[in-house]
């Protein structure tokens, strides 16, 4: 990825997750999933497979995506990333994931609206998330910034809300 990638995404949850394409079906194959939240996502997390924030909005989100070392001292940090070798970022909201984990092997659905795919380089990076004032035509506006680092992080133990302003 170059500069920054802006997608729009439909949340009917109000949680939105970032996860490693090839993480989820490596994880999600056999279509088992627990739907006690956030048990599963928390896992996925621990495992440096997926990470999520909660919105605490429904509707059109827009996220500006960005890759690179960028200090994101306003924002909140929601978990690492590993992305391998031709690996794919996924953006979508919290229904797209548990529908691509439980029933289609950790293969989420193709419409755009849902799960949105984006290359990254490979490699380990810190997910922190800045809420945004809304644009026009969205409910909720959130800038990304995945930060390359080689830190041990600690897996976390609940899924961070990222309030709009």
């Amino acid at each position: 990825m170059i500069g920054t990638q802006t997608v729009k995404l439909v949340d009917d949850d109000g949680l939105i997750v970032l996860a490693s394409a090839a993480g989820l079906i490596r994880r999600h194959a056999s279509n088992t999933f627990e739907y006690d939240f956030p048990s599963e996502l928390l896992r996925d997390a621990a495992d440096e497979v997926a990470c999520a924030w909660l919105t605490e909005v429904e509707g059109d989100v827009s996220l500006s995506i960005f890759a690179g070392d960028e200090v994101c001292a306003a924002g909140t940090v929601c978990g690492t990333l590993h992305i391998a070798e031709g690996d794919e970022l996924l953006a979508m909201p919290y229904s797209a994931y548990t529908f691509a984990c439980r029933t289609k092997g950790g293969r989420p659905p193709p419409q755009e609206a849902l799960c949105v795919r984006l290359v990254v380089a490979p490699g380990r990076y810190e997910c922190c998330v800045v809420a945004r004032p809304p644009e026009d035509d969205v409910n909720a506006t959130f800038r990304v910034v995945l930060r390359p680092t080689v830190a041990e992080t600690a897996a976390p133990r609940a899924i961070p809300t990222v309030t709009l302003p």
